[in-house]
């Protein structure tokens, strides 16, 4: 499989010292902690998550599980920093950012095609 246009970390190596069943166990203490009914420890969840990405997409990549089954196994992208975090390590940009500059790139051109559709039917009234 190859890498979609804007996927940066498509398959990466895991991390230094670590191996499938590392990865895995840090895996497991991610669900472990964000089963917790109190205060979930995010600081921790989100190095955790950076250190297994390369797990997440290995699993993304050869097995590609439902959303369901997917989110059993990473609860933590239920977490909206989490989504904002995993896109940055996928594609390398800022998920707000660009959101809000497509949003504001495609304001502009439904303001500039509103502008010209009411020239047009003065034009036409004026006819």
């Amino acid at each position: 499989m190859r890498p979609k246009c804007a996927e940066i970390n498509f398959l990466p190596n895991f991390p230094q010292g670590h191996d499938q069943a590392t990865l895995e166990t840090l895996r497991q203490e991610i669900t472990e902690e964000f089963k917790k009914k109190k205060k979930k420890n995010a600081t921790l969840i989100s190095k955790m998550m950076q250190t297994i990405f390369a797990l997440r997409q290995q699993v993304t990549v050869t097995t590609s599980p439902p959303v369901k089954q997917f989110l059993e196994l990473w609860p933590a992208l239920r977490m909206e920093a989490e989504v904002y975090a995993e896109f940055q390590r996928i594609t390398n940009q800022n998920l707000p950012s660009k959101f809000y500059a497509e949003h504001a790139s495609f304001d502009d051109n439904v303001h500039d095609e509103k502008h010209e559709d009411i020239k047009f039917l003065q034009d036409m009234h004026g006819i």
